[in-house]
């Protein structure tokens, strides 16, 4: 019975693969590719960055652990610019494969999520040298680098009604939540566990349109005190950050537009937030996984499931190693 079942399921994604057309949100001419990867982070950025089809502006990120906290808001202002989230690795050099895609995307404006003790300075005179503007958006840490990028939205003219908040030291929240804050114009607010830092607060008292919260993550992550300084709140939470990502594309199922699925590592974190303003083109929703196989109970993957149609595309961000294509393929017949 399982063997005929996954005959019947390789013929259905045969079919689905000779019938399937390019979306249009991708750039390429041919059919859209199951995976996107490099052998590196910032390579695995290029790739999704020529699906995007966005030429002109990037936002440029630290691919480096210590680094990733600033990276966790800029999906929003990513997919308002219609720019690329680019990485850049430690050190004091360009990455190569960034500085080719800069000039083959003719990039002529940078925004940096991080500052110079992130991306570094020599790094930022190369871009300069580059005939690229630059405009720096970190701030003394990640709570006030997300309100800049919360700021820089709305000065750009994003009309903005609500909120993400998550733990700014819980990658997996804010990764569940990338793509649909990005496609809602809904800026991403790190916080600590107990309260809203002070620069935050002082975000929402200057901005009285915003009216409602997403708060990302359970008690253990936001406490409740945190909601009480919040507009209209609501939480969406599982008792695993794997459970929050289910939860979240079940409380958002009816936003979300499920003829592409992105699938992710939540460990590694950093190929997911480049995949953000990808999956935000289509409002798609990211699945995230930790790398290991799924059990045949597993709620998300039934959910997602339940959701596909023949012609839908699921499409794995990074490599093999971090994305089983054995997980992926999964999705098509609900484990």
């Amino acid at each position: 019975m399982k063997k005929t079942k996954k005959v019947l399921t390789s013929l259905a994604i045969i079919s689905m693969i000779i019938t399937i057309v390019s979306s249009n949100a991708f750039a390429t001419d041919t059919a859209p590719p199951t995976r996107l990867a490099g052998t590196t982070a910032a390579q695995t950025a290029v790739a999704i960055a020529d699906q995007l089809g966005w030429t002109g502006t990037a936002i440029i990120a630290s691919s480096a652990p210590y680094g990733t906290s600033d990276t966790l808001a800029a999906g929003p202002l990513a997919t308002f610019l219609k720019a690329p989230i680019l990485l850049q690795d430690p050190g004091d050099t360009l990455n190569v494969d960034t500085k080719a895609e800069l000039i083959k995307l003719k990039v002529t404006k940078v925004y940096v999520t991080s500052g110079n003790t992130v991306i570094s300075q020599a790094v930022l005179d190369q871009l300069a040298g580059m005939g690229i503007t630059i405009e720096s958006l970190g701030g003394a840490d990640r709570s006030e680098t997300s309100v800049n990028i919360a700021n820089k939205l709305i000065s750009l003219g994003a009309r903005v009604t609500k909120i993400a908040v998550v733990n700014g030291w819980q990658i997996q929240d804010a990764l569940s939540i990338a793509s649909i804050a990005s496609f809602s114009n809904e800026p991403i607010i790190l916080t600590q566990k107990t309260g809203l830092s002070t620069t935050a607060k002082g975000f929402l008292a200057a901005n009285t349109g915003i009216t409602t919260s997403d708060v990302i993550g359970g008690t253990a992550v936001i406490d409740n005190q945190v909601l009480a300084q919040l507009p209209n709140p609501t939480r969406h939470a599982g008792v695993t950050a794997y459970d929050t990502n289910y939860q979240i594309i079940q409380d958002f199922v009816s936003a979300i537009d499920f003829n592409n699925v992105f699938l992710a590592n939540g460990e590694t974190g950093i190929d997911a937030l480049s995949g953000a303003p990808l999956a935000a083109q289509t409002k798609s929703a990211i699945i995230l996984t930790d790398g290991t196989p799924l059990d045949t109970d597993n709620l998300l993957i039934k959910n997602v499931y339940n959701n596909l149609r023949n012609t839908n595309l699921v499409i794995a961000i990074g490599g093999n190693a971090v994305v089983p294509d054995e997980i992926r393929m999964s999705m098509y017949w609900g484990v």
